[in-house]
């Protein structure tokens, strides 16, 4: 954001050109849609490092958010093209699923082939940060342990897949006839509109043939 917020803030307080441009500048939903998730991506690869990280991004949004709404009401404009709601359900989403999965490389990368510090830390004098966790299982409940060790067997990881490409393709066709009765919706809203228009023409002509006689 930068220098963007208190500039637009300064300048709509101002009288005069530089208030009005100020007043001009729109705020676009967009842009700050993709800076949510450019945040959301930067907490989950540095919550690995810094555990405090999603915290501290919660107080700068808080902070972020009463700004932008004074902002938004003091110095922006409409915006002159209508959002559209279908970007909502598939463009961002999508974005934040590509975000998810480029924070996960290097997260994975930390955890399973950089040595941790020899000095300090939970880690150190290990390998890799990947050889703690089996030695953690080890010293459980045996109960506990064949839990977690049957959770990374394919008797548990063939079912969750069929039962997850179930509910996907449960949701993709519930969003389909949700997307077919919208559209059959709008065709009867059309052709209610038209009939309307045809009856009002006729109480025009009708009328007028009446005048007339």
């Amino acid at each position: 954001m930068g220098l963007t917020l208190p500039l637009r803030l300064l300048c709509g307080l101002c009288p005069g050109a530089l208030g009005r441009f100020a007043r001009t500048q729109e705020f676009q939903v967009p842009d700050e849609v993709l800076g949510l998730i450019y945040a959301q991506t930067v907490v989950w690869v540095g919550s690995f490092f810094c555990p405090l990280l999603p915290l501290l991004n919660m107080v700068k949004f808080l902070l972020l958010f009463y700004l932008k709404k004074i902002t938004l009401f003091s110095t922006c404009s409409p915006a002159s093209r209508a959002f559209r709601a279908s970007t909502v359900n598939f463009f961002f989403p999508l974005v934040l699923l590509l975000g998810l999965a480029i924070s996960a490389v290097p997260v994975l990368y930390s955890i399973f082939l950089i040595p941790p510090s020899k000095l300090c830390g939970p880690f150190r004098g290990q390998s890799s940060i990947w050889v703690a966790i089996p030695e953690s299982i080890c010293k459980l409940p045996q109960t506990a342990q064949n839990f977690l060790f049957f959770l990374g067997t394919q008797a548990f990881a063939v079912p969750l897949l069929l039962i997850s490409s179930i509910l996907m393709a449960y949701t993709v066709a519930l969003a389909n006839s949700y997307g077919r009765l919208i559209s059959e919706l709008k065709r009867q809203i059309q052709t209610e509109a038209q009939n309307k228009v045809f009856l009002a023409q006729r109480a025009v002509a009708l009328s007028s043939v009446n005048r007339a006689l």
